[in-house]
């Protein structure tokens, strides 16, 4: 029997709960589910407790972003036997045969260790992920058989966003697992080129289905301090997988980076925002050395 395990990261998910739960619920393939909150200041955490019993709940105590708290649920999940791994956005639900379907695909094709379904915004394609398949070498086949009607049932992609991933027992045994380097954006990234690295394929299954909202968590008016935080951490995660795939001397890369950093900020010197944010992301990919040094050996 194949164990499933589906995975669903929450922080300020209560309106999102009983729509996932009820997927999850209604799926033609029983499956066993992990939920790991990063921290949340709203009822998520007293509704799972209170409605969903039979969900394996973990609460950290602080904000661990996406990659460090789905690390906890995949380990949780291979000590418990999973043959697949379901990661699931907390914004985000399955359709009931979905991942009946996925299942199927990854039985027949094993050399993917990761198969996406269908993502979905209401009745219309979620855009980034059109952007993500519509892209790279492989999109030529992809488009090409849908301006031609005939759709296999499973395609290759360079990446896919990790709204809805299914990965396999391999793939998790051979890749291992998120690379904690990044925070929030860019993990799923990363992940995607080691398993390409290590000879395995990233697919989408044309005859599985699932809704993504792409709706922010925090229901509260960000406020500067966020938005600027925000900003950086997508600012350190493109930086990021700059370092750490540096092809060469990570001294001459970092070098190379330092001139770019201080080239972008007399040329946006006008632009204090942007000058401060280059700053701040220099300073923290510096005391981040030892880190890139480790995942560039390791995670590689």
């Amino acid at each position: 029997m194949n164990e499933v395990f589906v995975i669903i990261v929450t922080y300020y998910a209560k309106k999102w709960i009983d729509k996932f739960m009820e997927s999850i619920h209604n799926s033609t393939v029983k499956c066993k589910t992990i939920i790991v909150d990063n921290a949340s200041q709203d009822s998520t955490v007293d509704l799972i407790k209170s409605n969903y019993p039979e969900v394996e709940l973990i609460v950290n105590n602080k904000n661990l972003g996406f990659g460090a708290a789905n690390n906890i649920g995949i380990k949780k999940a291979l000590d418990s036997g999973a043959e697949y791994v379901f990661l699931l956005n907390q914004d985000a639900w399955v359709e009931a045969n979905t991942f009946e379907k996925l299942i199927d695909i990854a039985s027949k094709y094993p050399e993917y260790g990761i198969l996406s379904p269908i993502q979905q915004k209401d009745h219309t394609y979620d855009r980034l992920f059109l952007d993500m398949i519509t892209m790279g070498q492989y999109k030529y086949d992809l488009i090409s058989d849908m301006m031609n009607g005939n759709i296999k049932d499973c395609y290759p992609v360079e990446f896919v966003q990790a709204a809805g991933w299914l990965i396999t027992k391999q793939c998790l045994t051979e890749v291992g697992l998120f690379d904690t380097l990044f925070y929030h954006y860019g993990e799923d990234t990363d992940y995607a080129r080691r398993v390409w690295r290590h000879n395995l394929k990233i697919g989408i299954a044309t005859n599985a289905k699932m809704i993504h909202l792409n709706e922010q968590s925090n229901p509260k008016t960000p406020t500067k301090k966020q938005l600027y935080k925000k900003d950086l951490n997508l600012a350190y995660s493109n930086r990021a997988n700059w370092l750490k795939d540096y092809p060469g001397n990570f001294a001459i890369g970092f070098f190379k980076y330092t001139i770019d950093t201080i080239a972008l900020c007399l040329k946006d010197f006008i632009h204090i925002r942007n000058t401060v944010i280059q700053t701040h992301l220099w300073w923290k990919n510096l005391f981040n050395i030892h880190r890139y040094i480790y995942s560039r050996k390791n995670l590689f």
